[in-house]
C-alpha cells in the first residue's frame, strides 16, 4: 500500500496548481492535475504548444505530508538553480535540491521542509 496525502497537502497541491493557472508565465500553458492513486502522488503535466514541457510530480510521506517534488522535463538545470539560489519551492522551505539520473530519466529531486 502506497503512502496518500492528508487534506492539508491536498490544499497545499491545489493552490499550487491554480497559482499556476493563472500566473501570466505560464498563460500559453495547458496544466493537468492528475491523482495517480497507483502510486500515491500526485502530477502536475505542463504542455507548451500542446508538447510536453515539465511534470510536478508530488510525493507523500507516511504522515500525509508533501515529502517531495519530482520535475521532470525541460530546463532541469534551470530549475534545479533557481531552487538552489533560494531554498524554496512555491513558497516552501527546501532541504536537499539534486539532480537524480538514476531512474527512466532524469529529475530535479526536490526534498521539502515543513510547511
Amino acid at each position: 500500500m502506497y503512502n496518500s496525502f492528508n487534506e492539508k497537502s491536498l490544499r497545499v497541491i491545489n493552490n499550487i496548481y491554480n497559482n499556476l493557472l493563472s500566473h501570466p508565465l505560464f498563460s500559453n500553458c495547458q496544466i493537468e492535475r492528475i491523482n495517480d492513486f497507483g502510486n500515491g502522488t500526485v502530477q502536475l503535466d505542463m504542455y507548451l504548444n500542446g508538447n510536453f514541457y515539465n511534470k510536478y510530480m508530488f510525493c507523500p510521506d507516511p504522515a500525509g505530508n508533501i515529502e517531495s517534488v519530482a520535475i521532470y522535463g525541460a530546463s532541469l538545470m534551470e530549475h534545479l538553480r533557481k531552487i538552489e539560489a533560494s531554498m524554496k519551492f512555491c513558497d516552501i522551505d527546501v532541504l536537499e535540491v539534486s539532480i537524480d539520473n538514476g531512474g527512466y530519466s532524469p529529475y530535479v529531486d526536490v526534498i521539502l521542509g515543513t510547511y
